[in-house]
């Protein structure tokens, strides 16, 4: 379970403020949108321990291809205002071997299958300004938007080989977290041909993520717990939608990104001393997804 401790009361205080701007908005009729779709999820993860007086300089890497379902819940009120939920999660897990090397001498002394699996859910709330004027087919819609993210990645370690020698065992790292984001998006109809109803809207969506609460723990390692939070995830993503009628479209979306944790100190551990390595998680993919309005 994630520990808040010191954080709590900020965690609550955003997610009151978020309840707060999303239901202090008039509650002039809107709509609800809901995006349903799937896609790939690859994932290239790297480690790093630098040089020092308890270790000499390693480093790590494997990269993982999922398969993932999306899904959105958004509501629209007609004064602009938007407040929603969407989430990424792996429904078939890839894997792929992870090297360990000696830096110095690029030795890699040890391998591994690595499976790698990442779900990140996002609540938010925001504001949409149309330019030049509201209900414009012409118009770039420009939508800045505050929120959460709940993050969950478990990590599974086999199939070690250490110095060209099989060992048995498996290791499961989860690094659960939640983030403030600021963010914006903006769309616009490049497409709208009335008389043979084509209509296509294209746009992008640029986020940042302050993680403010973060556990790691590994089976490896029972009763060692990290809770580090500094480290941050940029994130970005382009996409395009045709509107099949009034009431359904179809998407493709393209994104990308970077999840970065700094990492812990040097602990004591059971008369020696470990740590939770610098870390990185470059990423892209893409979904296709079917979006309902009404």
């Amino acid at each position: 379970m994630l520990r808040l401790k010191g954080f709590s009361w900020r965690l609550r205080a955003m997610i009151l403020g978020i309840v707060f701007l999303g239901l202090s908005a008039p509650l002039q009729a809107g709509e609800f949108i809901i995006d349903i779709g799937a896609g790939a999820d690859s994932l290239k993860y790297e480690e790093h321990v630098p040089r020092d007086s308890m270790s000499l300089e390693i480093s790590s890497a494997a990269r993982v291809t999922n398969v993932t379902v999306k899904g959105l819940l958004e509501y629209d009120f007609n004064n602009h205002f938007f407040v929603g939920g969407k989430g990424i999660v792996p429904v078939e897990r890839g894997h792929g071997t992870e090297k360990w090397k000696w830096e110095v001498i690029g030795f890699v002394f040890q391998d591994n299958r690595l499976e790698y699996g990442w779900t990140r859910v996002d609540g938010y709330v925001g504001y949409s300004f149309e330019f030049p004027e509201r209900g414009d087919p012409e118009a770039h819609i420009f939508e800045p938007y505050i929120g959460i993210r709940s993050s969950w990645v478990k990590q599974n370690r086999t199939n070690f080989v250490v110095l060209g020698v099989p060992v048995g065992g498996k290791s499961v790292e989860k690094v659960d977290s939640y983030g403030a984001i600021i963010g914006f998006r903006t769309k616009k109809t490049i497409i709208d041909d009335l008389v043979l109803g084509d209509k296509v809207t294209v746009g992008f969506d640029l986020k940042y993520v302050w993680p403010f609460d973060e556990e790691t723990t590994n089976t490896a390692m029972p009763g060692f717990i990290v809770d580090a939070e500094k480290g941050y995830t940029a994130e970005g993503s382009v996409f395009a939608e045709y509107k099949y009628n009034d009431f359904t479209s179809f998407c493709i979306e393209v994104y990308g990104g970077r999840l970065h944790w700094k990492g812990s100190d040097w602990k004591a551990y059971q008369g020696g001393f470990v740590k939770w390595p610098e870390n990185d998680t470059t990423y892209f993919g893409g979904n296709l997804y079917a979006k309902f309005e009404f």
